[in-house]
């Protein structure tokens, strides 16, 4: 993330929130709050706005932190989300291939699922199966298509709620299974008023943004994060 705030020349707070199996939905949503009231009331007060950004299930919590904002009776326990103070506000959001649709709806809905599914570049089928029985286990696959936190592109009659987000850039990869949701729910975004810059980075992959071997972010991903950012 070093690399992310010198290039931006922007504070950048890391959440390490706590993960499945362990820890299933919605615990990494409460963390993100936790953080988020820490800093927005304790450390940094004068801050007036934030911007979220995530990759993969992150880009999801930060769509998430984004429509709790300004829906948080859709919490279950509304007592967490206490950290609107009334000049603070979230100023953008930066979504990298978001999860926006719950696979097992309709496994064969987008062409990406088709393509990706067994010889999907980092993620395929059976990974995408593995992840939902490790954070949604607990949950039925109705309850999951009809929860505007796991599923906003099948959670249709919260679409409304979602126009309040801020303006947001999302990215996806070319080479990706989650591609085509993303850019349909870009699109039920754009629809409703909401201000989307949606691009789709050529010759890339799930988890591409950064290499986790050597820690470097890749210039593609981060050029087109940073400009954002910028404007």
């Amino acid at each position: 993330m070093r690399q992310l705030a010198v290039t931006s020349k922007l504070p950048v707070v890391f959440v390490d929130y706590r993960k499945a199996p362990l820890f299933k939905f919605p615990t990494a949503i409460y963390d993100c709050i936790n953080v988020t009231n820490y800093i927005m009331q304790e450390r940094a007060p004068q801050l007036e706005s934030v911007i979220y950004m995530g990759d993969s299930a992150g880009a999801m919590l930060s769509l998430n932190m984004a429509y709790l904002w300004r829906n948080p009776t859709e919490l279950p326990d509304t007592n967490a989300m206490t950290m609107l103070q009334p000049k603070q506000q979230i100023e953008k959001l930066v979504l990298i291939y978001p999860p926006a649709h719950f696979y097992r709806e309709n496994t064969t809905r987008y062409s990406s699922y088709e393509k990706y599914k067994q010889s999907g570049y980092y993620i395929n089928e059976d990974s995408m199966n593995m992840f939902i029985d490790t954070y949604y286990g607990h949950m039925s696959d109705e309850e999951c298509v009809n929860n505007p936190l796991i599923s906003p592109v099948t959670a249709t009659k919260f679409l409304p709620h979602f126009k309040r987000i801020p303006p947001s850039l999302v990215l996806t990869a070319e080479y990706d299974i989650l591609k085509d949701p993303a850019a349909e729910f870009s699109q039920m975004l754009q629809e409703i008023g909401v201000k989307v810059t949606y691009k789709e980075l050529k010759n890339q992959v799930h988890a591409g943004m950064i290499d986790y071997h050597s820690g470097e972010w890749n210039p593609v991903f981060l050029n087109e994060i940073v400009a954002y950012l910028k404007q």
